[in-house]
């Protein structure tokens, strides 16, 4: 009877862990609405894209444009936020800088996403409200992301507790345009650390 006590205890915790633990990668679809009147479409589009792959594992993030352009990767051990341009010139930030983040109580929503239904929090921060949908059925482990206060992620991962989003609205209020990341795909894989190297052929600044 222990024996079996013991094994469904580990069973269970495994369980838990790899439910807090997500390892793969979010597919978006990007669409933008542009309110400023000065037909900023086309503009807007060549900035952001029309989707995005958002690869994560353990304490490291990258993502990837429509054509598998690499874009940003973050690595939590030294808190350093590359972003990468088409030219393949990166700039390295601190994870660190931020404005301060504005975070609105977590909301319960009809809204499902892939069919998964999803809770909502609204974070301000550098004059940018970014409304988050996410489902506790991706999660990773908040506390690893405690430092990046850049763009708002850490507030973000405090709020969720670790979930991630399914659904992204980035509302830039002075530009007067709407950006909209929507979940395409989920899918869970096998990384490692060599998935979140800098590939040699990009240009670091600072």
């Amino acid at each position: 009877m222990q024996k079996i006590i013991f094994a469904l205890v580990v069973v269970l915790s495994a369980t838990v862990l790899n439910a807090q633990s997500f390892c793969g990668e979010i597919k978006y679809n990007i669409t933008i609405e542009d309110n400023s009147g000065r037909g900023m479409i086309d503009l807007l589009t060549t900035a952001f894209g029309t989707g995005q792959r958002f690869q994560i594992c353990g304490d490291s993030y990258a993502t990837y444009d429509q054509i598998d352009n690499l874009r940003s990767l973050y690595h939590a051990a030294d808190n350093k936020y590359y972003l990468i341009g088409i030219s393949k010139d990166a700039t390295l930030i601190d994870g660190s800088i931020g404005g301060a983040a504005t975070t609105n109580p977590v909301q319960k929503t009809d809204e499902k996403v892939l069919g998964h239904s999803c809770q909502k929090v609204a974070i301000t921060t550098d004059g940018v409200t970014t409304t988050y949908y996410f489902s506790d059925d991706f999660k990773v482990n908040a506390a690893l992301f405690s430092k990046h206060q850049f763009m708002g992620w850490a507030a973000f991962m405090t709020a969720s507790e670790g979930a991630l989003p399914l659904k992204i609205v980035k509302e830039y209020g002075t530009q007067k345009f709407k950006v909209t990341y929507t979940a395409t795909e989920t899918k869970v894989k096998r990384l490692s650390e060599k998935d979140f190297e800098l590939p040699s052929d990009i240009t670091v600044s600072k």
